[in-house]
């Protein structure tokens, strides 16, 4: 099964940034400056709880 990976709409070319692969029991992550040095693997649930955490957390920020 191939491996897509995708980064942020949010990030333009000259930015570094991570990149993720979604299957469906787990998530890949890897740093685009070094694709080739590993990945950090997660299950898809914790994950999840992850982005929600952090999406809380900005919300929180831009709305103080």
């Amino acid at each position: 099964m191939p491996i897509f990976w995708r980064k942020s709409s949010y990030s333009n070319e000259n930015v570094n940034c991570v990149e993720i692969a979604l299957a469906p029991a787990l998530v890949q992550i890897r740093d685009t400056k070094a694709r080739t040095s590993g990945t950090l693997r997660t299950s898809t649930r914790s994950w999840a709880a992850l982005t929600h955490r952090l999406g809380s957390q900005t919300e929180t920020r831009h709305t103080h």
